[in-house]
């Protein structure tokens, strides 16, 4: 039979010639890739975004092959003999061995293109578990599902089953979207009803996060591990008659799917109403316009000591030291809403508390006035963007996925959106512990244990690694290239390089960067900041959180301006400070910057007359560029210092 079965394939012109076509494609691009100089993660996510056609491919082969004109003879001999499926068995294996023979030459080329264009060798005990779970299994998955539905029903309802199947893995599919909350809940019902369907890599349209890994949250594992564990059920079921133990591997295979239902902190980046953007949109629809500072907390937590466990989402235990200014019965601290509040528990001898949440807000009230409450805490859940599961962990500082005393904002709507990068907590004694390996802004005290005074907690992990740098904390081994200017080394001067310079350009320009100097770096990836112009650098005490190649003068000089609250009205009021900030060049010499703000007030249409604006460009022409430059900068530093435009068009004129 297996003679025959591989003769009866090479005489299918069709699929020989589409197997050659698929070979030649995959691998030629594959090397094309290589040569240009492509890691081996970007490489493999590339792959897996277009594994959707290999597995489309594979499929119509399989059904052509195992559905060839000459299976009915030696299906119905088959059958006469006792044996069932035997041509269909056959051809499954003979499809089966020429995919993996495919997949080896991938790994190989993986390999090879590690080796040739990485900056580190992390890729090589990294990909093994991100191929399988992204590329071979999901391709054995669609080979099984054409293998049980040919083997088991006629030809009529495998079409309908085939295409529905391949409709609702596709990127199609995936892309059935709400991006407004409809009247009826029927985006929940179809994203609960093709949850199942995901066995592929989601938004392959977005660029990789390479502090995560590509997907392999547990709920996805459970998924995949519930499609081959059925389908060898329904095979057992229907081609082997094994109806007993079919019956309790499909039931196994279940538990496995009802598992995948479970909360769970994904990253997947879409326009849906629920999805990255929830915050934003009720933003949007929030009466609250600008900026607001945090209400008076009238109390501080003084010491924090958390134990996080990073699973399907985040879980969090821990213990809570606040100190009142004054005795009181209510204590408002802000939590984030995707996080839960399981129990609150009193340490303090003779109080009781009782808690609720209202959205953000997390409240306590205590039985009896008090100054010092010791509290037990427990809450888990996540947020869309932020995630923490076992696989990576990007939590900031300034996002309070930990309890922050008082009121904050945690989106800001000011001339530009983002995240409120300027929450920070009163100093205090912080000691954390994780289940796996982190990169924190505390001390490691002991493994996975970390503790320091600050006035935040930052948890970073995934695929990143602490340097030996005493200025640059950490580093993403797969973000590296061989070549030197994209390697380990040149990354570190790179960054090294860039703050220095920053730092010495605002000086240059008359900015106090006294609360800049000596800062630790901690670097998060891009995605930290993905869509949003404000959240790629963040000023705390001790250190900085950035992504690489943003620490720039524009970057600092931005998160100064935005973070002083107070006269956020008077900029925007302003038809000078804006197009400067917005569009300051610092790395130009003064000239080329006042040549941009220029025409950047230009092409303003403000509250600026025909006569305040010809005096504008008189200055720009006759005053020294440099002194102006630093004017500007000192305007739009503290714009309360001036009544208006006007007044400091006046000032200026008055210089020498």
């Amino acid at each position: 039979m297996k003679g025959f079965i591989w003769r009866q394939f090479i005489k299918l012109k069709v699929c020989v010639i589409g197997f050659i076509l698929f070979y030649a494609v995959t691998y030629g691009f594959l090397i094309l890739f290589i040569h240009a100089g492509m890691s081996g993660f970007e490489l493999l996510q590339m792959i897996a975004r277009f594994n959707y056609y290999a597995c489309f491919f594979l499929v119509c082969v399989s059904y052509y092959y195992i559905s060839g004109a000459d299976r009915n003879a030696v299906r119905e001999a088959s059958e006469v003999g006792g044996h069932r499926a035997v041509y269909e068995k056959s051809a499954f294996t003979c499809v089966f061995v020429q995919t993996l023979i495919w997949n080896l030459g991938m790994c190989i080329l993986l390999v090879i293109c590690c080796l040739k264009n990485d900056g580190t060798n992390y890729f090589l005990t990294w990909f093994p578990e991100n191929y399988l779970y992204n590329i071979f299994i999901p391709q054995m998955i669609c080979l099984l599902f054409t293998f049980v539905v040919c083997a088991s029903w006629s030809s009529q309802i495998w079409f309908f089953l085939e295409f529905l199947f391949l409709f609702l893995i596709s990127p199609l599919s995936e892309n059935i979207i709400w991006s407004e909350k409809p009247v009826i809940p029927i985006d929940i019902v179809w994203q609960k009803l093709t949850w199942p369907f995901r066995i592929l890599y989601q938004n392959g349209e977005w660029s990789p996060d390479y502090q995560n890994d590509l997907q392999l949250e547990p709920v996805r594992i459970y998924v995949l591990l519930f499609w081959l564990i059925f389908l060898i059920g329904i095979a057992l079921i229907h081609i082997w008659k094994k109806k007993k133990t079919g019956r309790v591997v499909a039931a196994a295979a279940i538990l496995f799917l009802l598992f995948s239902y479970q909360p769970a902190s994904l990253y997947r980046l879409n326009s849906s109403w629920n999805g990255q953007n929830i915050d934003r949109i009720e933003l949007n629809q929030s009466s609250e316009i600008a900026v607001s500072s945090q209400r008076e907390a009238g109390f501080t937590i003084t010491d924090y000591d958390l134990e996080l466990s990073m699973k399907s989402e985040l879980e969090v235990k821990g213990r809570l030291i606040l100190q009142s200014q004054l005795q009181s019965q209510q204590f408002c601290m802000t939590l984030y809403r995707g996080y839960s509040v399981k129990k609150i528990e009193s340490e303090t001898e003779g109080v009781t508390v009782t808690f609720e949440q209202q959205k953000d807000n997390l409240i306590l009230n205590t039985s009896k006035p008090v100054q010092q409450l010791t509290v037990l805490i427990q809450y888990k859940g996540h947020h869309n963007k932020f995630y923490s599961n076992v696989r990576a962990a990007m939590l900031p500082g300034w996002f309070p996925w930990y309890p922050m005393a008082g009121q904050r904002q945690i989106m800001l709507k000011y001339q530009i959106y983002g995240y409120n990068c300027y929450n920070r907590i009163e100093p205090a004694h912080i000691r954390i512990k994780t289940n796996y390996p982190v990169i924190t802004n505390l001390s490691e005290k002991e493994i996975n244990c970390y503790e320091g005074e600050s006035d935040s907690i930052t948890v970073l992990g995934g695929n990143i690694k602490r340097t030996e740098d005493e200025r640059i904390i950490n580093y993403f081994p797969l973000n590296l290239y061989s070549d030197s200017e994209n390697n380990y080394d040149a990354f570190l001067a790179r960054e090294k390089q860039a703050y220095t310079k920053a730092l010495d350009v605002l000086k240059r320009y008359g900015v106090d960067t006294s609360g800049l100097e000596q800062k630790k770096i901690l670097f998060a990836s891009e995605d930290m900041g993905r869509n949003f112009e404000n959240n790629e650098v963040a000023v705390f005490d001790q250190y900085i959180l950035a992504t690489p190649l943003y620490i720039n003068a524009n970057r600092l000089f931005c998160n100064m301006i935005w973070k002083d609250m107070e006269n956020q009205k008077k900029r925007e009021a302003s038809d000078l400070i804006l197009p400067f900030v917005f569009n300051a060049f610092w790395e130009e010499e003064p000239e080329e910057m006042l040549a941009e703000w220029s025409n950047s007030v230009a092409r303003r249409e403000g509250n600026l007359t025909v006569e305040d604006r010809e005096r504008f460009y008189k200055l720009i022409r006759e005053k020294n560029s440099e002194r102006l430059v630093r004017e500007i900068v000192e305007y739009s530093l503290n714009p309360e210092n001036f009544v208006d435009d006007k007044a400091f068009l006046t000032a200026m004129e008055a210089i020498e």
